[in-house]
């Protein structure tokens, strides 16, 4: 498993440093994380969600409705517990973005 953090960032200044000044990393020497500005660790729908999709998404799915069909064979429901829609996996795609 990854660390829930990102092991590339400097260490923490030392705890008598002025926090009001505030320091960041130089954005080209800091490597991004892609999941480091998450809010919260993934939970187990998150990440069944998307081991499905990238195994949909292997399997050679390029269209929406494949996708769709797709998730529907499987186990995993949408948040309501019914069958997967356009307009449900588009919503849910929106609210895991943060959009």
């Amino acid at each position: 498993m990854s660390p829930a953090f990102n092991p590339y960032l400097a260490p923490q200044a030392a705890a008598d440093h002025d926090l009001r000044k505030g320091a960041i990393e130089r954005p080209a020497d800091a490597k991004n994380m892609p999941w480091q500005t998450r809010p919260a660790m993934p939970t187990d729908y998150e990440n069944r969600l998307g081991d499905a999709l990238e195994v949909i998404f292997e399997n050679g799915a390029t269209d929406l409705q494949a996708v769709i069909a797709a998730l529907n064979a499987t186990d995993i429901r949408s948040p309501m517990g019914t069958a997967w829609t356009a307009p449900l996996f588009e919503a849910e795609m929106r609210r895991l973005a943060g959009a």
